[in-house]
């Protein structure tokens, strides 16, 4: 591995072995009925899970592989972003009136995705609350003074939790860096497409090869990574409470900024 690989893939190990333990007892404690949240609980998991087959297609570093699984490392990148984007609206609100209108729109994307898949897969058999939930929920959300009402489109569908574009919540999450940042996560799109004009653009045998401008590149992701990571355990470390091991507080100072030495 190049240097900057090398030491994000490393940094990346220390995190989540080092933020394990927590989301195991968080888990354990909702089992026990001591910790209620159970958005928060699913997607500390689903990040912890991400970031696992995340760490484990990244190239070794004493050897040369004839590929990398370039495309599957971009996924799994924007679904770390798109995660912590979760994390930080639905675990971290800014007041109690959001967080409810947040957990609102959350029960509408569920029942929503649901009711498709039953209507879809066994529609006479398909259950009638879904439905109804979600007309529930979206009176809800119609209601509330919090989103600009050109927003809430955005959400009719039931197909996205976001009623901030991505350019918001990037300023939001990376400051003055979200511009850089966006153009990454325009990039890494080009990878995740059945047919990934990222990869077209280079020649066949350069396409999934593991060279250092590859490594390089894959190194930059890490980065946004394990930074968007640390972002998402101090949101949800705010909520539990939880002590801190010596290894997880070194990850998140290590973490305190995009590009920190």
């Amino acid at each position: 591995m190049p240097n900057i690989l090398q030491s994000q893939g490393s940094a990346l190990v220390l995190g989540v072995n080092a933020f394990a333990p927590l989301v195991e007892k968080m888990h354990e404690e909702f089992k026990a009925g001591g910790f209620s949240d159970w958005p928060t609980v699913i997607l500390s998991q689903t990040m912890q899970a991400t970031l696992v087959s995340m760490f484990k297609l990244l190239p070794p570093a004493d050897s040369r592989e004839l590929l990398i699984d370039t495309r599957s490392l971009a996924t799994l990148t924007r679904n770390v972003v798109d995660t912590y984007d979760v994390i930080d609206m639905m675990v971290s609100p800014v007041s109690e009136q959001e967080h409810h209108l947040n957990r609102q729109i959350l029960g509408y994307y569920i029942s929503s995705r649901i009711a498709q898949v039953q209507k879809s897969i066994d529609a006479p058999e398909a259950q009638k609350f879904f439905p109804f939930a979600k007309k529930q929920y979206w009176s809800s959300i119609q209601n509330s003074s919090l989103i600009d009402p050109r927003k809430k489109d955005k959400l009719r569908s039931g197909e996205s939790v976001f009623y901030k574009s991505r350019a918001e919540r990037a300023r939001a999450a990376f400051g003055d860096q979200s511009d850089f940042v966006m153009g990454v996560l325009t990039d890494l799109s080009t990878y995740v497409h059945s047919i990934p004009p990222a990869l077209w653009m280079h020649h066949s045998s350069e396409a999934y090869a593991d060279t250092e401008e590859t490594r390089d590149k894959i190194g930059l992701w890490l980065r946004i990574v394990n930074f968007v990571y640390a972002q998402s355990i101090r949101i949800i470390l705010r909520v539990t409470k939880y002590d801190l091991s010596n290894d997880l507080k070194i990850f998140l100072d290590h973490h305190k900024r995009l590009f920190s030495d």
